[in-house]
Order: C-alpha cells, then structure tokens, then sequence
C-alpha cells in the first residue's frame, strides 16, 4: 500500500498572511513541518500542495530550494488541487493536513497509518466528523480512486475549498471509519493551529502539553 501525505498551504490566508513562512525554532514553519513528518513510517512521499498564483512564489521557491515535493494548483478550488497532484504523485490513499497545524502529533498520524493499512476497504478514515479533538489534531486519509472519482459530483464553492466535505455530505454512500479519543477533551484549552500570530509564542506549549501528546493512546473506532 502506497501512502502519501500532502499538506494543502499558501500564503494568502486572511488571518494571518504568510504565517506557513515565519521561523518556527529557528526555521520556516512549512519547512519545519515537513521535516517532522518525514520521520514517519510507511509514508511514500511528503508533497506540499499549493496555489499556482504569484503569492505563493516564495513559498514554492524556498520548498524547490529545500528539494521538498511540491505541486501548484488553482488558489480556491482546493479538491481540484488535490487531485491533480495526485495524477503526478501516484499512491493508494493520501493523508490531508493543513500547514497551519504543524504541531500535529506524529503518534497519532502513525496510528492511523497503522488502521488504514489493516482496513484497506475503507474510503476515508478521519478524526474530523464530530470534531472531538482539538483544533490543530485533524487528520484525514482518503482512498485515492474514490477522491479522484468525484470530480463530476463536487459543485459547490464550499466542497470545492473544503476538499473532504463531500464524503461527509453524502455519509451514505461512502465508507466511513470514524476516529474518537476514548476520553473527553475540553477542545477550546487545546488548539494548537497557528491561526494568529500570537499563537507563535505558544509554540512550546503545543509541543510539551501531555494532553496533545497522548491524543494517540486511547483511541475508539466506529464505521459508517
């Protein structure tokens, strides 16, 4: 089984322009994420998915300059994106994750490596219906064939900038397997997504706290 992680980013975010850039321990935050998933198992490439437009320039200068995998698409219809990146970086199922959530933790990425591998019927293992874990702790992987094959179902602007939301839009024909934390989280203590710059100085919190450190221990599985 062939498993990619892509990580959709790009420089013109509203909130907080060109924060996947700043310097996070000494180097750029898109960089720095990069590197800490690379360390994961049973992962064929890391590629980072961004925009085709001028503002994203730098971003795909300095992931060129550092040999990292990288693919430009159109800035809004982010479902497109994904799948032509997909064409050229070829692999069974792909994990989504944003750049703005570079404090993800790896151990739990690697559970969910280990469960799509020892349920390879599914069409998209997720910890985001429900959103039970903390913002920053999203994780998605989708069965490449499926994703590719809803092209001529996605319409809306929302399912097109929300690449996933059409399997959680139409649960029924899909199948679904849900991740929980078999513990309650008070999820509004925990985000650990750099949406402000403020969120930079609480870096060091995200990476010691032993509440996002442990997401991974105690999981529940329920399928749709």
């Amino acid at each position: 089984m062939i498993i990619n992680i892509i990580i959709q980013a790009r420089t013109s975010s509203k909130r907080f322009r060109s924060k996947v850039l700043i310097n996070l321990f000494k180097e750029r935050m898109i960089l720095y994420f990069v590197k800490r998933l690379q360390n994961l198992r049973f992962v064929n490439k890391v590629i980072v998915a961004t925009s085709n437009e001028n503002s994203d320039n730098k971003l795909y200068e300095i992931l060129e300059k550092n040999n990292i995998f990288v693919y430009r698409g159109p800035l809004n219809n982010v479902y497109l994106r994904y799948r032509n990146c997909l064409f050229i970086h070829k692999c069974d199922y792909f994990i989504r994750l944003s750049a703005d959530s570079p404090f993800v933790n790896l151990n739990l990425i690697q559970k969910f490596i280990y469960i799509v591998r020892n349920n390879k019927g599914i069409d998209i293992l997720t910890n985001i219906k429900n959103k039970t874990f903390p913002k920053g702790q999203s994780i998605e992987i989708c069965n490449t064939k499926k994703f590719i094959k809803l092209k001529n179902y996605i319409k809306t602007h929302s399912e097109k900038e929300h690449v996933t939301k059409f399997f959680y839009n139409n649960i029924s024909k899909f199948k679904l397997l849900i991740v929980k934390p078999n513990f309650e989280i008070q999820r509004q203590y925990y985000n650990s997504c750099i949406d402000y710059p403020n969120d930079i100085f609480l870096s060091k919190k995200f990476i010691n706290n032993k509440v996002l450190k442990n997401l991974h221990k105690n999981l529940k599985l329920s399928k749709i």
